[in-house]
């Protein structure tokens, strides 16, 4: 009669596979706004980190300043790398991007030796930029130091707009997923708050009734985390193989970040749901059970 009793934890009735789905469907919805949000972090260093800086080497450079140039930029905390173009190397960049050689008509080869900088992230805002080229011009093996800061400043402006869209809909979505699972947990319960009197008046402990709730709780957190991690991964898998230049951004860090969140989510709001709302019953009289 006793196991009679406890088959209100059944993980195989509609009730709790209802449930089931449920809760991972919110779980999924929560990853998809945990992943929008790192991504667009991941995004804005990618962005940030890919701020080309040209600087253009005069004519009569010698190698030895070349590399002494090079070696100040390595050292540079705000040059993240730097890549050297030859004269003959931008000509031919040139003649294919314009598919003509400007050689052929003027004589000579018309372009400079030149160093691309990328610029370290912390570095990326107009004023910094400027900085870097105002104190790169002063060098007399430099040119000219070519860069677009209404570009970089259109580019932060973005930047930072959709970083703070993205925060408040993921505060947003947080609090809509909370509720929605504790709506699932306290709906389950609610349909067993007459079996939940039943065995407070026999005399079961509160500790004893919770434990049984809290196990099946436990057990949905996992097997929905379990599934909409699942989910998750192949929607992940498909986008970087449809678009591969994603994995510069949705790397195996931001996956892991991504499916903790699911996990620990997942369990602790179903737990805490379970808990209070079991208490709530608990505190009841069997006459309030009827006017609910």
């Amino acid at each position: 009669m006793g196991k009679k009793k406890m088959s209100y934890t059944g993980y195989f009735s509609t009730q709790f596979l209802t449930s089931l789905l449920s809760t991972t469907f919110v779980l999924m919805l929560l990853g998809t706004i945990v992943l929008f949000v790192i991504s667009a972090k991941k995004a804005s260093t990618y962005l940030k980190e890919n701020v080309i800086v040209n600087v253009y080497i005069k004519d009569n450079v010698t190698p030895e300043q070349l590399r002494k140039l090079q070696s100040e930029l390595d050292n540079d905390p705000s040059i993240k790398e730097h890549q050297y173009i030859t004269k003959e190397e931008a000509l031919q960049k040139a003649n294919e991007l314009l598919g003509t050689d400007p050689e052929e008509f003027i004589g000579y080869n018309p372009y400079m030796a030149e160093l691309e900088l990328k610029i370290a992230e912390s570095y990326t805002s107009k004023d910094s930029l400027e900085s870097i080229s105002n104190r790169l011009k002063r060098r007399s093996e430099i040119n000219d130091v070519l860069y677009h800061p209404d570009l970089v400043e259109s580019m932060n402006e973005g930047i930072n707009k959709t970083t703070l869209v993205l925060l408040i809909l993921a505060a947003l979505f947080t609090f809509i997923s909370f509720g929605l699972i504790n709506n699932t947990v306290r709906l389950t319960i609610f349909a067993r708050r007459f079996l939940i009197n039943t065995m407070k008046l026999v005399g079961a402990s509160w500790g004893f009734i919770r434990k049984p709730f809290l196990k099946q709780s436990f057990v949905m957190g996992i097997v929905s985390s379990a599934i909409a991690c699942i989910l998750l991964y192949l929607g992940i898998t498909w986008l970087q193989n449809y678009e591969p230049d994603i994995q510069e951004i949705i790397d195996y860090n931001v996956m892991a970040i991504v499916f903790a969140s699911v996990i620990v989510f997942g369990l602790l709001i179903t737990f805490l749901c379970t808990y209070i709302s079991l208490n709530k019953y608990l505190k009841m009289s069997s006459n309030d059970l009827y006017h609910i």
